[in-house]
């Protein structure tokens, strides 16, 4: 096995003062007493394993390009905040990235989807960007995209994102769905150097209404 740090900019030394290796706790999964209330786990990026560092379970579909980390901000009123700062971007899919129970997608179920977006970097382009859950269906593999948000720049700090979406066939999936965000506009405005890092926080997909979840939790 191998343990490497990587991803720091040239010139830099690195001392690493204290190493754990552990399981992921209860905290990076969804509480069993009402696993489909919530959706995202720790969106907030406020209560992670790994000394409330780790990202699991948000993940990369690329790790020799990017890896969420997260980090953290002190607010005007001197209290601090944590979000998911992904940056290295050079493909408008690269994101924040996590997947969700398919047992909790049922038909004409109501959720809430909620982020909060902030863009940073050496450009200035605004961009717009789309939540999309996609998987494999007994229709064939969807690429569905329940949330549009409108154009942001960096200079917008944060900015929060909200809709509604009801549960179709095209998200009743067979296996374990993706949660991916989307840039609309980079890929036709600036080269990737200049894509956008992107900071989230608040991610959420939250039951808003529906038949008892108690059905749901009978077949997790």
């Amino acid at each position: 096995m191998v343990f490497y740090l990587d991803q720091f900019t040239g010139g830099n030394v690195i001392h690493m003062e204290q190493f754990q290796f552990e399981l992921p706790s209860s905290k990076s999964y969804p509480p069993e007493d009402d696993p489909c209330l919530e959706l995202v786990v720790n969106g907030d990026a406020e209560d992670a394993d790994g000394r409330g560092w780790h990202h699991y379970p948000m993940w990369t579909h690329d790790h020799n390009k990017y890896t969420p980390v997260i980090k953290e901000e002190t607010l005007e009123d001197g209290t601090t905040n944590k979000y998911w700062h992904v940056g290295n971007r050079n493909w408008i899919g690269d994101s924040l990235r996590f997947n969700i129970n398919p047992a909790c997608l049922v038909l004409n179920y109501k959720y809430t989807l909620s982020l909060r977006v902030r863009f940073s970097g050496t450009s200035s382009h605004s961009t717009r960007y789309w939540f999309e859950i996609k998987g494999q269906t007994e229709g064939g593999f969807k690429y569905n995209k329940p949330l549009y948000c409108p154009a942001q720049s960096p200079t917008d700090g944060w900015v929060t994102c909200s809709g509604d979406f009801v549960v179709t066939s095209d998200y009743v999936f067979t296996s374990t769905p993706e949660i991916i965000f989307v840039t609309q506009d980079e890929q036709n405005v600036v080269q990737p150097s200049e894509y956008h890092d992107w900071e989230y926080d608040d991610v959420s997909i939250r039951f808003k209404g529906g038949v008892s979840r108690s059905i749901t939790l009978f077949m997790l």
